[in-house]
C-alpha cells in the first residue's frame, strides 16, 4: 500500500500529538503541586483520542477517512488553541497536518461522509466544551 501526501500528513500529526500529550503527562506529573486530575485526564485523553483518530484515519478510505481525520484536526486544534501558552503551538501544527489530511480526503468521501465529518467537529467541540464545565 503507497502512501499518499496526506497519508504522512496525517501520520506526522498523530506522531506531533503522541509526543506532545506524552510530554505533557510528563511535566504535569512532575509538578509539585496538586493538580486537577479530572481536566488532566480531560486533557489527555482527548488529545490521545484525537491522535487514535488520525492514525486510523490514514489507514482507511471514503467517509470514515474523513470522520476520523476531521474529528482529529477539530480536537487538536481545540486543545492547541486552549493551550496556545504552553503545550498548543506543536497541537496546532498536528491539527493543521491533520485538517490538510481531511481536506484531501473530502473529494473521496461523498455526502454522507461530509455530513458526518461535520457532525463529528460538532461533538468533539460539545465533548470539550462540557469536559471543561464538569472539571
Amino acid at each position: 500500500m503507497r502512501l499518499s501526501r496526506a497519508s504522512y500528513a496525517g501520520l506526522a500529526a498523530a506522531a506531533i500529538g503522541a509526543v506532545t500529550d506524552a510530554v505533557y503527562l510528563v511535566v504535569i506529573t512532575s509538578e509539585p503541586e496538586p493538580n486537577d486530575w479530572g481536566r488532566v485526564s480531560l486533557v489527555a485523553g482527548t488529545v490521545g483520542a484525537a491522535v487514535g483518530a488520525a492514525g486510523a484515519g490514514v489507514f482507511l478510505a471514503g467517509g470514515a477517512r474523513l470522520v476520523l481525520l476531521t474529528a482529529a484536526a477539530t480536537g487538536l486544534l481545540v486543545w492547541g488553541f486552549l493551550g496556545i501558552l504552553s503545550i498548543g503551538l506543536p497541537l496546532v501544527v498536528a491539527g493543521l497536518l491533520c485538517a490538510y489530511a481531511a481536506a484531501q480526503a473530502a473529494d473521496q468521501a461523498g455526502a454522507d461522509g461530509r455530513r458526518g465529518a461535520v457532525l463529528a467537529s460538532v461533538a468533539v467541540v460539545a465533548l470539550i466544551v462540557f469536559g471543561i464545565a464538569s472539571t
